[in-house]
């Protein structure tokens, strides 16, 4: 994901942890950190798209 954020790319965010996000509502599973961090990355990535 570092790569990809660096050359201007999207990245795996909601493949990797989004999924477990997605898990974890399946389940009802609370899963606050991996939400932020999924969320913080697709702020980077709308960046990138607008610059």
């Amino acid at each position: 994901m570092h790569q990809d954020y660096h050359r201007g790319r999207v990245t795996e965010i909601d493949y990797l942890n989004g999924q477990i996000v997605a898990y974890g509502k399946e389940l009802d599973i609370p899963t606050p950190n991996n939400e932020l961090i999924t969320h913080m990355i697709h702020q980077l990535e709308m960046k990138i798209t607008t610059s």
